[in-house]
C-alpha cells in the first residue's frame, strides 16, 4: 500500500464524480518551500505607464524529505518545479472551487512532467 504526506500548510481533498469527498490529506505539519529570487530585467511601456520585468527563480527546497519506496509527497507547483528529477513528488490537479471561486478539494494528485 502507497503513502502520501501532504508537505503544504492545506488540506488536500480529493473529490469524486458525485462531489463525495473521496479521501482527506491534512497538512503533516512540515512544509516544503522554496527559496526566491528576483532580478530586474527590462521595462515595458503599457499605455503610457512603465512597468518593470522581472525574473524570479525558486531555488533550495527545504522541508523535503529524502525518497521513500511506496511514499509520495503532496507538495506545491513550485517545490515539484525546482525538484523536477523526484518522482515521488505530486501536486493537486482537476482543481474544483466554490460558487466564490474558493478552492474546495481536487479531483486528482500527479506529477508535474
Amino acid at each position: 500500500m502507497d503513502k502520501v504526506i501532504n508537505l503544504t500548510p492545506h488540506d488536500v481533498i480529493i473529490i469524486g464524480d458525485k462531489g463525495n469527498h473521496i479521501i482527506a490529506f491534512p497538512p503533516s505539519g512540515e512544509i516544503a518551500r522554496c527559496k526566491k529570487t528576483t532580478q530586474l530585467i527590462d521595462y515595458i511601456k503599457v499605455e503610457g505607464k512603465i512597468v518593470p520585468m522581472v525574473q524570479t527563480t525558486y531555488y533550495d527546497v527545504t522541508n523535503l524529505p529524502e525518497k521513500k519506496d511506496n511514499t509520495y509527497y503532496i507538495v506545491s507547483k513550485l517545490v515539484a518545479e525546482a525538484e523536477i528529477e523526484r518522482t515521488d513528488l505530486l501536486i493537486v490537479n482537476q482543481i474544483i472551487r466554490d460558487s466564490n471561486k474558493r478552492v474546495i478539494g481536487c479531483k486528482s494528485l500527479g506529477p508535474l512532467k
